[in-house]
């Protein structure tokens, strides 16, 4: 697994996102998401097309994220260890971790 210096949300973030098949298009993957049916994420790999961000989505991706650094210190008390955000890569696969130990044995998702 590689690190990769970015910040979620960022520009560089979105362009790396846009190389890479993510973990977080899993549920779209499987056909149990109930935001982006398999067909919709088949044609944005596809075509490189992406949904527009409207201001209420926006505002769920803002407070998702708010929440995540609210609960990681919680989850930090449980495992006894400290967790960063951090994202990663292994070839065409990606992922964004909401927090992850720093010999990566632990995954914390919020």
């Amino acid at each position: 697994m590689q690190v990769v210096n970015l910040v979620q949300g960022s520009p560089e973030w979105h362009a790396h996102r846009r190389n890479h098949f993510n973990a977080s298009d899993a549920p779209a993957m499987l056909g149990v998401s109930k935001y982006t049916t398999r067909d919709q994420l088949l044609h944005q790999y596809a075509t490189g097309l992406t949904k527009e961000v409207d201001a209420n989505t926006q505002n769920l991706f803002d407070k998702g994220h708010k929440f995540e650094a609210l609960a990681r210190p919680l989850a930090e008390n449980i495992i006894g260890e400290e967790l960063s955000p951090m994202v990663a890569h292994e070839g065409k696969l990606s992922a964004s971790f909401d927090g992850i130990t720093f010999v990566g044995d632990v995954i914390f998702e919020h």
